[in-house]
């Protein structure tokens, strides 16, 4: 497989010390997959407990069939890692503007649901939302 070439470290001490980061995007370029350099990275994330989801880029690179077939590769490199958060992997292309609305339309509603004090994580698992100290809210009933 390909690899992207070297760049920058990710910013290992802004993560460690970011206390309330709720939340790291990992981008995964659709044409190459989870490289070694992403690997290392979430293993970085599961090592701080810093919750993460996937989003992959560039989906117009590649025929539907082999989108799709990345997509389910991805999911399932992304899923061996204690700190992924789960869920679906939106794809997007910022070239042809596929899937971007989409993906800024979630983004928005997990931030106003985590500002609210919903718990994504329990709410995906059937959960409710938090208290002040963390704790679930229990929703009053009638």
């Amino acid at each position: 497989p390909r690899q992207r070439p070297a760049g920058p470290r990710p910013p290992r001490h802004y993560l460690k010390r970011a206390r309330r980061l709720r939340s790291v995007f990992v981008l995964i370029e659709s044409s190459l997959g989870v490289t070694a350099d992403d690997h290392a990275f979430m293993d970085a994330l599961d090592e701080l407990q810093r919750p993460f989801h996937v989003i992959m880029t560039k989906a117009d690179l590649l025929p539907p069939a082999e989108l799709a077939a990345s997509n389910v590769l991805v999911r399932a490199d992304a899923s061996r890692h204690e700190s992924y958060a789960g869920g679906d992997v939106p794809m997007c292309s910022s070239r042809s503007g596929a899937g971007v609305q989409e993906l800024w339309g979630r983004l928005k509603l997990g931030v106003e649901l985590t500002a609210a004090g919903v718990d994504l994580a329990a709410l995906e698992a059937g959960g409710g939302r938090r208290g002040r100290g963390g704790g679930e809210v229990e929703e009053a009933r009638e």
